[in-house]
């Protein structure tokens, strides 16, 4: 995960082409500013927020091992806390 800014870049465009959406749809689909998505899309040194990285995870929640470089069978069963 030490790469997530440095990649993040790359991953976002990449969903966008797999979803087939524009900046401004995936600007509208996740709740980030469009001046952020076009600065994460066309930026190479631009690392996003925790908050932003969230929206994306729960937007396009098929991606997370991707977004964040987790291989899918290294993760142990998942245990979900409450508030």
């Amino acid at each position: 995960m030490s790469n997530l800014g440095k990649n993040f870049r790359k991953k976002i465009i990449e969903i966008m082409r797999k979803e087939n959406l524009s900046m401004t749809k995936f600007s509208k689909e996740t709740g980030i500013k469009y001046s952020r998505v076009y600065h994460y899309t066309t930026q190479i040194k631009s690392n996003p927020s925790i908050d932003n990285v969230g929206k994306v995870i729960n937007r396009f929640p098929w991606y997370t091992c991707y977004i964040l470089d987790i291989n899918p069978n290294k993760l142990q069963k998942q245990i979900i806390l409450k508030d």
